[in-house]
């Protein structure tokens, strides 16, 4: 709902329309500036934006810059889902009328947004890395879900109840976490091989720790551990081969914190959490950051670059600008951070507090996915304006996870350009949504 209300002129009824321009017929010549316009502008917006995400955190983690080439094709697949949507559109808007003259207008143009969006979906996708496809495609099919029961709430579709609860995006961040971190402990080959690199970062346990973890657990003969997780129980002082009376449920605490006290274990590791977040949390805000504060500097030309006034005046209201975006940005990386930090360290706290608490080894993976709802309330510590966005990007990877996990399980098959599929679909959603 917007919050400008219309201003009413006097000798105006509230209901007499507001006149409107009449628009020029749009001209080929017109309508092909238009194409090569969109398409300049959206490829710079890509490229400039991933090519500052990257240079943010190339300078704050100090690593070397990967290869512009993943900018450029980002940049390519969006100036070519959009110009192809405008293409489309005007195509199918001339074309449809004249296949199907019996239908209406509405249809006309329903069927116009589907079909642009789905064409442009499928091939834009094209651009982008293989291994980075089934993300994007879920991502924006699950965005695209979003948007289509927006517009329905709206249309009052749904119960009042049902509209009135304000707590969505911390029960898709809890009901996300259930598969994603499981995944992480007990199936990490379901995972994206690029968002397990990031589990393992921010879970802050070595690989070998974690495999000793998921033996332990789900092992029906935990005497006799694989060879390259044999070094581990040794460092944690488990006999080798371990005898069955010897396991004990409190001792899988020793796996993955070996030397320390659980209670200490989670001051650590959210302590240090925090700090792994912030190399993660700060390039991205700097880099939105930078955005606005470029954006804003220019409204600020734009609005007051002609007229008279004194220099001091110009430099205090630019600094003021300044002040209040570097504010934003350390409440947002500071935040972020503690999220990211309590998000870990619950999943942790969870498996020690089963544990010491007398379970059944082997039942432990099982009450896991129980406990794996927990993290996601870390989600509280974030913005309210924040959180719906790490739903949506927690959901994708949810259900990829899930999906990846019961092919292995079932032996069930793989669906050909699936990828290429699902973000046809989402592109054919988010057109409609949008017109």
């Amino acid at each position: 709902m917007s919050s400008h209300s219309e201003t009413i002129h006097p000798g105006q009824s509230s209901s007499t329309p507001t006149p409107t321009r009449s628009r020029r017929p749009e001209t080929p010549n017109a309508i092909a500036k238009d194409i090569v316009r969109t398409f300049a502008k959206t490829f710079a917006l890509g490229f400039s934006l991933q090519t500052l995400l990257r240079v943010m955190s190339t300078l704050i983690k100090r690593k070397k810059m990967s290869s512009g080439l993943i900018n450029f094709r980002f940049g390519l697949f969006l100036a070519s889902f959009s110009t192809g949507v405008k293409v489309l559109r005007h195509a199918f808007s001339l074309l449809l009328p004249r296949l199907l003259p019996s239908q209406k207008p509405e249809t006309i143009h329903t069927l116009t947004s589907f079909m642009a969006g789905g064409i442009s979906g499928m091939t834009s996708i094209l651009f982008i890395e293989p291994s980075d496809r089934s993300t994007l495609a879920l991502y924006s099919l699950v965005r695209a879900l979003e948007f289509l029961l927006r517009a329905l709430a709206k249309r009052n579709i749904f119960p009042k109840f049902i509209s009135d609860f304000g707590h969505y995006d911390v029960m898709l961040m809890s009901l996300s976490a259930m598969p994603i971190l499981y995944c992480y402990v007990y199936r990490p080959e379901a995972v994206n091989k690029g968002y397990l690199k990031f589990l393992e970062q921010h879970g802050a346990k070595p690989v070998q720790n974690v495999a000793a973890v998921r033996f332990y657990t789900k092992s029906s003969t935990p005497h006799l551990p694989p060879k390259e997780i044999e070094e581990v129980y040794r460092q944690c002082g488990f006999p080798i081969p371990l005898k069955l009376e010897d396991v004990t449920p409190q001792k899988m605490c020793a796996l993955h914190h070996p030397g320390v006290s659980c209670k200490r274990h989670a001051v650590e590791f959210l302590a240090g959490g925090v700090v792994r977040a912030f190399y993660l949390y700060a390039p991205i805000h700097s880099a939105f950051a930078l955005y606005i504060l470029l954006s804003q500097l220019l409204a600020y030309w734009r609005r007051e670059g002609k007229k008279p006034k004194a220099a001091l005046s110009r430099i205090s209201d630019i600094t003021g600008i300044l002040k209040t975006i570097i504010v934003k940005l350390a409440k947002n990386v500071f935040f972020s951070s503690i999220f990211l930090s309590f998000y870990c360290g619950v999943a942790w706290m969870s498996m020690c507090f089963l544990a010491q608490n007398g379970l059944k080894r082997t039942l432990i993976p099982e009450a896991l996915k129980l406990f794996m709802i927990l993290p996601g309330l870390a989600t509280l510590l974030e913005y309210k304006s924040r959180r719906i966005e790490l739903g949506m990007y927690c959901v994708p990877r949810a259900l990829e996870a899930m999906w990846n996990a019961f092919q292995m399980k079932y032996n069930l098959p793989s669906i050909p350009h699936s990828d290429v599929a699902m973000f046809a679909g989402a592109g054919a959603s988010l057109v409609f949504c949008y017109d």
